[in-house]
């Protein structure tokens, strides 16, 4: 696979920080989101953990899914579904709409790390496997990173549903 298999590892790399992007970006915009709905934090609490809940349970499933499906087949659904709930919070005006789409966003995002992983086994070599898994799971720390300044950007320019579009 030559060196081919370490742009798989990029494009994982670039996954992984969307979908921790894609999970910060409610506690950066939950304040204009309580102001603008009249949401009390117990009420955004209950829409986090709906992501938690949904994530959690998701990865215990996520890897038999990977299995069946396979790790390309099933990381193109996962972060097509996780897109389409992410841009579905847009719409939210209700703390259940909300608690829905954030419960979907985590069910999908719940696939990120069971089939990087399986690609990482798939095309890397055994000597280099931990090196590509550390590679995309550094998109994690990356996303934790620089979510707040661009979800600040968009917040503030475009308005908070921008920041999920």
């Amino acid at each position: 696979m030559g060196r081919y298999r370490w742009v798989i590892c990029g494009l994982l790399l670039v996954i992984t920080v969307n979908n921790y992007m894609d999970r910060q970006m409610l506690s950066i915009a939950a304040p204009v989101i309580a102001a603008q709905y009249h949401f009390t934090n117990s009420d955004i609490a209950f829409i986090a953990n709906a992501f938690l809940l949904a994530y959690t349970v998701g990865q215990l499933f996520a890897g038999l899914f990977v299995d069946r499906v396979g790790a390309k087949r099933s990381m193109t659904l996962a972060v097509i579904g996780w897109a389409f709930m992410s841009g579905l919070m847009a719409l939210g005006r209700t703390v259940a709409q909300f608690s829905l789409f954030r419960f979907l966003l985590g069910t999908a995002e719940s696939v990120n790390f069971p089939a990087g992983v399986k690609v990482c086994a798939e095309w890397f070599p055994p000597k280099e496997r931990a090196t590509a898994v550390g590679i995309f799971q550094s998109g994690s720390a990356v996303g934790a990173m620089i979510t707040p300044v661009v979800a600040a950007y968009l917040i503030t320019q475009f308005g908070w549903q921008a920041a999920f579009i």
